[in-house]
């Protein structure tokens, strides 16, 4: 009985669309050349893609150069290290940052003056690039513009953005900065060191000499008793020559920590594994104007059915 309430149903439903068939294919017709006529005015845009796999943070910091140690490579990323990159790279920073290196208000037509300019900016912006990341870690950029060579340049730019970033984080290049001017300073220091001895060597014959008698320890004392301007240029002598010891031993840890530095900038240029980067687009990659012409049309049709029964079954109920 109640298969054939339901056929009855279906029959019923079909008979009421039939019997307006010709103005639900109007509709269908009408909304077919509205969808053809709007989806025409949509702008071209291509789609450019980037993608990296981001490092273990935790691994960053604990770079110890001076003991020798230094990053030992890519270890796979925790969770919270890509969320933290993904964070980073939607930020107002690195919006504003993309926004401004590409006049991108100007190229979307937006009038910064304007007191919704920025809500109109961010809207449009968020719907022109996204930043996801896949279950192996990988972060991928992408970026929709109705110039291919713009799309391609904002992925890049997100790219560079987070080497940036992490080497921010990591410090690495701002050590090997400050390593390599310590060294220069102590090699400055050492250098008046071994110039202001060689001075009282030359001028004044001055020469320190260790364990080469009681007669020799006899006579420098004497002459320090005695001779009060020897004695002030021998205590400048052994001061020099102690310090300049100790410079070499700490220009020896700086300069092996120096040269550590070097072979880890040289072995690991960026600290991202970048899988790929963004070339421009030979097509483009939206609208697709036949799927929102068959969607709109598929809906229209529908909706002007199920308007038609219902119109339908009204008509009959109304009174005479």
């Amino acid at each position: 009985m109640k298969d054939i309430f339901v056929d009855f149903n279906v029959k019923f439903g079909l008979e009421k669309v039939w019997k307006w068939k010709w103005w639900v294919a109007g509709s269908g017709v009408a909304a077919a050349i509205v969808s053809i006529f709007f989806s025409l005015r949509l702008p071209d845009e291509y789609k450019s893609t980037a993608s990296f796999i981001p490092p273990n943070i935790s691994s960053l910091n604990s770079m110890v150069f001076n003991s020798g140690l230094g990053y030992r490579g890519f270890e796979a990323a925790e969770e919270e290290d890509i969320d933290r990159t993904v964070d980073f790279l939607a930020s107002r920073q690195v919006t504003d940052s993309i926004a401004n290196a590409f006049d991108l208000y100007n190229h979307y037509g937006i009038d910064r003056d304007h007191p919704k300019a920025d809500e109109w900016f961010y809207h449009t912006f968020s719907k022109k690039n996204s930043i996801n990341y896949s279950d192996r870690s990988v972060v991928k950029i992408e970026c929709y513009d109705v110039e291919p060579e713009i799309s391609s340049k904002i992925a890049n730019l997100y790219l560079n953005l987070a080497i940036n970033w992490f080497e921010e984080i990591s410090q690495r290049r701002r050590g090997y900065e400050a390593t390599r001017a310590a060294l220069e300073s102590l090699r400055m220091r050492q250098n008046l060191l071994l110039d202001s001895l060689e001075y009282l060597r030359t001028k004044h014959h001055l020469y320190h000499v260790d364990h080469v008698g009681d007669e020799m320890d006899r006579f420098l004392a004497g002459e320090i008793r005695n001779n009060p301007e020897f004695g002030k240029f021998y205590d400048e002598m052994i001061a020099y020559e102690l310090e300049t010891n100790s410079l070499d031993d700490e220009i020896t840890d700086f300069d092996r920590e120096l040269r550590t530095r070097e072979i880890n900038l040289q072995q690991y240029p960026v600290l991202i594994q970048v899988t790929s980067r963004a070339e421009p687009a030979t097509f483009k990659a939206r609208p697709k104007r036949s799927i929102i012409v068959v969607l709109s049309v598929l809906s229209t049709l529908v909706f002007a059915a199920f308007l038609a029964v219902m119109l339908d079954r009204t008509k009959d109920r109304l009174p005479v």
